[in-house]
């Protein structure tokens, strides 16, 4: 049985950590990606990152960690 904090995506939780640290919404989140970063990730996109629900694309982990101001390996809660 694969050990559960290794299904879904891996950094979600860390995602919405560090945006509530800031005092991010998703939708603000989701803006700044659009436009400093040209990822369209609609809030409903994120909140589904947050829960797990979606994987994260390599440039989409690269553009989340950025926009909140952390390193990509940050996201990641090993």
């Amino acid at each position: 049985m694969p050990h559960p904090k290794l299904t879904g995506n891996l950094v979600g939780e860390q995602v919405q950590t560090f945006r509530k640290r800031q005092d991010m919404t998703q939708a603000a989140l989701s803006a700044a990606l659009s436009v400093d970063y040209k990822i369209e990730l609609a809030p409903d996109l994120i909140s589904r990152i947050e829960s797990g629900e979606r994987t994260v694309r390599d440039k989409e982990l690269h553009a989340i960690a950025q926009a909140l101001g952390v390193s990509p390996n940050d996201l990641f809660d090993w």
